[in-house]
C-alpha cells in the first residue's frame, strides 16, 4: 500500500468469465458435449437453404461452422467480442 494508491476492484462480467473458461478448456471442449451437438442438429433441421439466421448468443460460432453455406444470410451476436471475432 503507497499513500495516495487507488485500488479498484470488481467482480468479472460474464462475458469475461464465459472467455476465461474457453481459454481454460481447448476449443474441441464444445463440440464433443452430446446434448450440444443434438441441439444444434434440430436448430439446423429447421433451417432452409436461403435462410437468413440471427444466431443471438453466438459463443464461438459453431452454428455458423456447422451450417457451412446452407443458410442465406447468418449474422451471430455475443457478449464477447472475441468469441465473435472466432465465429
Amino acid at each position: 500500500f503507497c499513500p495516495g494508491e487507488i485500488t479498484v476492484l470488481r467482480k468479472p462480467s460474464a462475458a469475461e468469465n464465459v472467455v476465461d473458461t474457453y481459454r481454460q478448456y481447448p476449443y474441441e471442449f464444445v463440440r464433443k458435449i452430446a446434448v450440444h451437438r443434438e441441439l444444434l442438429d434440430k436448430v439446423i433441421s429447421r433451417i432452409g437453404d436461403r435462410d437468413r439466421v440471427l444466431d443471438l448468443g453466438c459463443g464461438l460460432g459453431l452454428l455458423r461452422e456447422r451450417l457451412g453455406s446452407r443458410s442465406g444470410e447468418y449474422l451471430g451476436i455475443d457478449a464477447s467480442g472475441e468469441f465473435v471475432a472466432n465465429c
